[in-house]
């Protein structure tokens, strides 16, 4: 009978009380600041549709808006899913030469890797875009992924970026989207 007495007197209630409030206190302050973490990230958006270039690539507009004060490049693309799959990046890839300077997507094939760098940077939030040579707080860029190296529609990349501050910080952004039917894409 004593060890029941011990377990609903009043300090050994107001104490597990009080430990439950401290980790739902804990809880609400780690959702808090991820949240308040998070909106120090850019936005991306990925739009795949079918390359006009070439019937071979895939193309996905990748679109990075700034929210924050701080300006920001785009150093890498690594392609996780599916397997084997390869890209590039279009403002890096090599030029015809030609008077319309296209992509040579003969070289690209034979350089497409999973893994590829990013050109593209993006300007503090509030930045205006110049009519004629673009910048500002959004920045696009396009890459471009080989049909016979898609096995799956569920494609998952991973885009790095660097801040152009003082001392840099560097984040990872996860980008998940559904391709086309499978059967549309090979």
């Amino acid at each position: 009978m004593a060890v029941a007495d011990s377990w609903t007197s009043p300090a050994v209630i107001v104490g597990v009380w009080g430990a439950i409030a401290a980790t739902a206190a804990s809880i609400i302050a780690w959702r808090v600041f991820r949240w308040q973490r998070q909106a120090e990230f850019p936005v991306v958006t990925c739009s795949p549709r079918q390359a006009v270039e070439h019937d071979d690539w895939i193309a996905l507009n990748i679109v990075v808006r700034n929210v924050t004060d701080t300006a920001w490049r785009s150093t890498r693309m690594s392609i996780k899913r599916p397997r084997g799959a390869k890209g590039f990046s279009a403002m890096l890839a090599e030029r015809t030469g030609t008077f319309d300077d296209l992509i040579n997507f003969q070289a690209a094939e034979r350089t497409c890797s999973s893994v590829f760098k990013m050109g593209a940077e993006t300007a503090a939030a509030g930045t205006p875009r110049h009519q004629h040579w673009g910048g500002g707080d959004v920045s696009h860029e396009t890459i471009y992924l080989l049909k016979s190296s898609i096995r799956s529609s569920k494609l998952s990349m991973r885009l790095s970026l660097v801040s152009t501050d003082a001392i840099e910080r560097r984040i990872t952004i996860a980008i998940k989207r559904q391709l086309e039917a499978a059967a549309a894409i090979a």
